[in-house]
């Protein structure tokens, strides 16, 4: 009997939460991401923030459970954890955000005496939308975060970009639902880098486990002139600078346990700054 008829044997067996585990662990090639245990999680990207002398970060907190069921109106209990860039929580913050409203975050009216970068998450709860209204689907957070150098007038802004962890209402700790390939995963943004004097590439770790990343400095000719390695930790964060003062870095390429691992990319030109997703 072929893999591919005993694979349609099971598949209805697997189509689960233990299924989704049970690939992630006999697949040669396993699912990106599992599914919750139970229905009560909403989940968050993990999206960096920095704040000291030259940067500032901001965060809206939006009612999305009212832009979901605006009939119903409910009340959201956000939560908004920050954590330093070992992984480390430094704050929690609960708001109730009325209907079809939001709360902006400012970071450094939020941080007190902490300074630096790290990654920030936001669970969203309402407990008057039942379950069954739901059916199935989970909130989930991947708004905009804004960032700002002291003395410019804009924020300039990019959304999250890698689902990362779920929270159950009153719990102290998180989950994940991002599994480990069997391999390192490539990934290549489809972005150019000679056009700026310097850029940053920023890696948020969404795991529960501290994960390695290899990242390769390319030239026109996709050639390696420049290689980075580094560990980050569980929740952390990592900044890579490049000087392309010579223009002769073109593009990037890392190699992490992650899929689709994307980095949050700063360039930086003569009268000014751009952060983008890649």
């Amino acid at each position: 009997m072929s893999v591919k008829v005993l694979r349609g044997i099971f598949q209805p067996f697997l189509d689960n939460a233990i299924g989704d585990r049970l690939k992630s662990i006999i697949y040669s090639n396993p699912p990106w991401y599992i599914r919750p245990w139970t229905k009560d999680i909403t989940l968050s990207d993990l999206i960096p923030w920095r704040c000291d002398k030259t940067w500032n970060t901001r965060f809206d907190i939006m009612n999305i459970p009212s832009l979901v069921f605006p009939n119903n109106k409910p009340k959201d209990q956000a939560l908004l954890v920050v954590f330093d860039r070992n992984g480390k929580e430094l704050v929690r913050i609960k708001n109730t955000i009325d209907p079809f409203k939001t709360e902006p975050i400012i970071f450094n009216q939020i941080l007190g005496d902490h300074t630096g970068y790290g990654t920030f998450a936001c669970f969203h709860h309402a407990p008057s939308i039942q379950q069954d209204l739901l059916d199935g689907s989970y909130f989930i957070d991947r708004q905009y975060v804004g960032f700002k150098r002291h003395g410019e007038p804009l924020w300039n802004f990019a959304h999250g970009n890698v689902a990362a962890l779920t929270h159950r209402p009153k719990a102290k700790k998180f989950g994940c639902l991002t599994t480990q390939p069997k391999h390192y995963a490539v990934y290549r943004p489809q972005i150019h880098l000679n056009d700026c004097r310097r850029f940053e590439l920023i890696y948020a770790n969404p795991t529960l486990r501290k994960v390695d990343i290899i990242i390769n400095f390319l030239d026109y000719r996709r050639q390696k002139i420049s290689t980075r390695h580094k560990q980050i930790p569980p929740k952390g964060l990592c900044i890579f600078e490049f000087d392309n003062i010579e223009r002769n870095c073109v593009s990037i390429e890392h190699k992490g346990p992650i899929e689709l691992w994307r980095p949050i990319i700063f360039k930086y030109y003569n009268t000014h700054f751009d952060v983008l997703h890649s």
